[in-house]
């Protein structure tokens, strides 16, 4: 006969135990190794709640089915990005080709204003030495001619990915919600689409509140500089434009070109460049983000940073990129799966004061 003593028992709970600490360990090991796909589909997701917020909207505003409201969307964007292209492409082409030889001009320009003063050579001397032997060798210069190229088809392969699963998210949003909820019990599923619910409606608001946030620091930015006289105003201005999708990291990264050619032109147009962009972030945050923010989702500025940090220590540029929308996520999924569900308290969820909007 099988012994079925206390021992057994707790042989048994040990092997259990076991068991679920592998498949945690194995899980975790799963994710990592697909966490740039993860992240991809999550771009790709939110790239199809922002064509679904305008699907909504243009079918608040006229009564059109789903599909023939989308693709006028689509259209739309097809036909401005091409008007755009035709307008002023060619400009924006030959200002960013400008401005990549002119930031190592204003770089090397800097260097040699710290080589003529005795503590910038010392501050020359204790920076990080630039890696030698970039060009030494016929071998090493393919290879990293070959590591641009495949990155380079990495970025457009993913570009496409994008493009394409969010199109399909937004023909039909309800057909992926549906299947989704399938996956939980059925006495759940009421909730989960309640989660759901809560989770789109914040990221949709987040990303309007943002793309607008963005139209607004653009066109700011490069008037500014045109009244001062600054040339390439329209390729920095998009710059800006585009890099204030991060909020914090990117309109600082943004400055530093703008400042770099503004110092070739005159240690003064540097000065007037880093005023600029100081106004321009002031304005935003202290006038055009509370305007909005009272129909976007804001997000305090440590959990943000905070967000920004471990992602970008994790997964690079790209990590950075899509850790505000990440944080998004995780704030709503916390307050609604733990606080509310868990702990039983009642939580005011990121967005939820524009459910009626």
């Amino acid at each position: 006969m099988a012994e079925t003593g206390p021992s057994s028992t707790y042989l048994r709970e040990v092997l259990i135990a076991a068991a679920v600490a592998a498949a945690l360990v194995i899980g975790l090991v799963l994710s990592w190794r697909v966490s740039q796909v993860l992240l991809v589909l999550f771009a790709a997701t939110l790239f199809g709640l922002w064509l679904d917020a305008l699907t909504r909207l243009l079918m608040n505003l006229v009564a059109l089915p789903r599909p023939w409201a989308l693709a006028f969307i689509v259209v739309l964007a097809v036909g401005l990005l091409v008007g755009f292209g035709e307008i002023v492409g060619a400009r924006v082409s030959d200002q960013i080709s400008q401005l990549s030889q002119r930031v190592p001009q204003a770089i090397a320009r800097i260097q040699a204003m710290l080589e003529g003063q005795p503590w910038g050579r010392v501050l020359l001397q204790h920076m990080p030495p630039v890696a030698s032997g970039w060009l030494s060798s016929r071998a090493s210069l393919l290879g990293q001619i070959s590591g641009v190229f495949s990155t380079a088809l990495g970025v457009i392969a993913n570009v496409v990915f994008i493009l394409l699963v969010g199109f399909y998210l937004a023909i039909s949003p309800y057909l992926y919600v549906h299947n989704v909820l399938r996956l939980l019990p059925s006495a759940k599923r009421a909730r989960g689409r309640e989660v759901l619910h809560h989770l789109g409606h914040a990221l949709r608001w987040w990303l309007i509140g943002r793309m607008s946030a963005m139209a607004v620091v653009g066109m700011l930015t490069a008037l500014a500089l045109w009244v001062i006289g600054m040339p390439l105003v329209l390729a920095l201005g998009l710059i800006a434009g585009i890099l204030s999708f991060v909020p914090f990291i990117g309109p600082v990264v943004s400055a530093i070109p703008a400042v770099l050619i503004g110092l070739l032109e005159s240690p003064m147009h540097a000065v007037y460049v880093l005023g600029i962009y100081t106004g321009v972030q002031f304005v935003e945050g202290n006038l055009i983000t509370p305007l909005i923010q009272k129909r976007a989702v804001s997000l305090p500025p440590a959990a943000l940073l905070g967000a920004q940090l471990l992602m970008g220590a994790l997964f690079g540029l790209f990590g950075i990129l899509v850790a505000t929308p990440l944080a998004v996520t995780v704030i709503v999924l916390i307050q609604t799966l733990y606080v509310e569900d868990a702990l039983g308290d009642r939580v005011e969820v990121l967005g939820e004061r524009h459910r009626a909007l």
